[in-house]
């Protein structure tokens, strides 16, 4: 009986895993100087063998896991991460278009887009991080100034003691045109002229 009951006390010691458990495991990865993509698709598949949802912070800590392998990153995206985001959406039937708010699905496909800025910018691949752009915006989602500062953030990590060679600079003033695009409801840009061009 006494073991039993000791047995008892030692499960309720030990702590379930939760989402935020596991996303700040996947981040405490990103940041290691030994960054494995096999690492982070196995912590992503032992949070889907705990029954956890998937998670827009969690994917984009695991999508930085990738560290600079762009390409590792998109191929775990377009066969793994993806499909589970899609797969655990809620199904709505014609969302009302004057709702403001972000559905779920969306944002989680926000933060998976921006964790593959990320890793673009990291592995300086402004290229890509246009073709990037241009997949959020046929997905349905904007492009904006965050996902731009993502993709600068990553590039930042990359140049941190190195002289930055411009190989790319016409990607990436694509880049900045296509993320930040003149939106009239943006109060910061209300004092700016607006131009008219008649062909």
């Amino acid at each position: 009986m006494n073991e039993a009951r000791e047995n008892s006390e030692i499960s309720d010691l030990v702590l379930s895993p939760t989402s935020q458990a596991f996303c700040l495991v996947a981040s405490a990865l990103s940041h290691s100087r030994s960054i494995d993509p096999k690492g982070a698709l196995d912590l992503y598949h032992n949070s889907v063998d705990n029954g956890l949802s998937i998670d827009g912070r969690f994917l984009n800590a695991i999508i930085r896991c990738y560290g600079d392998d762009i390409s590792e990153a998109l191929l775990s995206w377009k066969t793994v991460y993806r499909p589970a985001i899609l797969a655990s959406a809620p199904q709505k039937s014609n969302p009302s278009p004057g709702t403001m708010k972000k559905s779920r699905l969306e944002k989680n496909l926000i933060a998976g887009y921006h964790g593959l800025l990320y890793v673009a910018g990291k592995s300086y691949r402004p290229d890509i991080a246009l073709r990037i752009a241009y997949a959020m915006s046929k997905e349905g989602v904007e492009p904006t100034e965050a996902a731009l500062n993502t993709y600068n953030s990553g590039a930042r990590l990359r140049d941190q003691g190195k002289e930055r060679v411009r190989l790319h600079g016409q990607y990436e003033n694509l880049l900045l045109v296509e993320c930040a695009k003149y939106d009239s409801r943006d109060r910061r840009r209300l004092n700016e002229k607006r131009l008219r061009i008649i062909i």
